[in-house]
């Protein structure tokens, strides 16, 4: 959902930076349902990826070579970038209920290979919907083996660790539960699944 100055922001951006190709906004997220006790951190890594949470901070700015690329569920292209790169590849990304990942990431990635210039536009603001049926442990173990699918297919990584490490990624996430860390916890799930992505054949 879009905030208010949504895409005034972006226009302005355009115009202040006409050498950049790419923009990315801020992304905060959304509990219609209200936002689960377990929460405490929205910014650990693969939760951030997950809720959509998204903050590089109160400027805009041009991204340096490291910085984190713009999510999926806020960024603008200027169309003589589309037209330049290769589409976003339909192998990656979300299909039907299989909660695929990598698509922009994997556009992005292309993008500055290529030596495009990508701009962060804090005032472009969206709150993404986090639903509830995502954040069952089910789906998160799903989102966990679509999460490293789709690293083998960008960047081609292969499992550095054993079949153990889905049990060592469920012993330190009981003992987070014990601890009454609840987000820690969802986490260790998530990784179980990347485990087992990076297993399969």
């Amino acid at each position: 959902r879009p905030a208010p100055g949504w895409l005034t922001a972006y226009v302005t951006a355009f115009r202040l930076y006409p050498h950049a190709e790419y923009f990315g906004g801020r992304i905060v997220p959304w509990w219609p349902e209200g936002r689960p006790e377990w929460v405490r951190d929205v910014n650990m890594p693969l939760l951030a990826g997950l809720f959509g949470t998204y903050d590089r901070g109160e400027d805009a700015h041009e991204y340096s070579l490291d910085e984190m690329h713009p999510y999926g569920a806020n960024f603008a292209l200027r169309r003589s970038l589309f037209e330049r790169l290769d589409p976003f590849r339909t192998d990656l990304g979300a299909t039907g209920g299989i909660p695929g990942r990598g698509e922009e990431a994997e556009y992005f990635q292309r993008a500055r290979a290529a030596g495009v210039c990508g701009v962060y536009v804090p005032q472009a603001m969206v709150l993404h919907r986090v639903n509830a049926s995502h954040q069952t442990l089910v789906y998160l173990y799903r989102y966990g083996v679509q999460k490293a699918i789709a690293s083998r297919k960008i960047d081609g990584i292969r499992a550095p660790q054993g079949r153990f490490a889905e049990g060592a990624y469920l012993v330190k996430g009981l003992w987070q539960l014990f601890k009454r860390r609840g987000d820690r916890f969802r986490q260790c799930v998530i990784n179980m699944g990347i485990a087992r992505g990076l297993r399969l054949r």
